[in-house]
C-alpha cells in the first residue's frame, strides 16, 4: 500500500483491502453530482476521498463517502444550502437547532400548501 495516501483522520483509518472503492466518475454518477461540485465539497471539508493514488492523483471513495454524498443531495432537495448542510454536520448544537427550526417551518409551509391544493381539487 505504498502508493496509497490515507486521507481520513487517524480515528477513521480503515483497511482498504476487500472494500469496494469508486472512482470520482462513479461517485458522481451514483449521487447525481458534477465532478466540480464533488471537488468543491472536498475543498469545503465536507468530504475526503477514502484514498488518493500517489502516482496518478486519482481519488477513490467508499460506501461511507457515497452515503454522505447522497445525504448531501437529500438535504439540498429539502431546501438546505451547502453552508447549512456543513453546519448540520458540524459540532455546533446551536446551528443544528436553528436548522431544525428552519426545516420545521418549511414543513409547515409545505403542509399548508398541500392542504390548500387538496381543498381546490375538491
Amino acid at each position: 500500500m505504498a502508493d496509497e495516501q490515507p486521507t481520513r483522520s487517524e480515528s477513521h483509518k480503515w483497511d482498504y483491502v476487500g472494500r469496494e472503492l469508486f472512482s470520482i466518475g462513479q461517485a458522481c454518477a451514483a449521487c447525481g453530482l458534477s465532478r466540480s461540485m464533488l471537488i468543491k465539497l472536498e475543498n469545503a471539508g465536507f468530504l475526503r476521498p477514502c484514498k488518493i493514488d500517489s502516482h496518478t492523483g486519482y481519488r477513490y471513495y467508499d460506501m461511507f463517502d457515497i452515503s454522505r454524498l447522497q445525504q448531501y443531495q437529500t438535504l439540498r432537495l429539502l431546501g438546505l444550502s451547502t453552508s447549512e448542510i456543513m453546519d448540520y454536520y458540524g459540532n455546533d448544537e446551536g446551528h443544528k437547532q436553528a436548522i431544525l427550526a428552519n426545516m420545521r417551518e418549511r414543513l409547515q409551509t409545505l403542509e399548508r400548501s398541500v392542504e390548500e391544493l387538496s381543498v381546490r381539487l375538491e
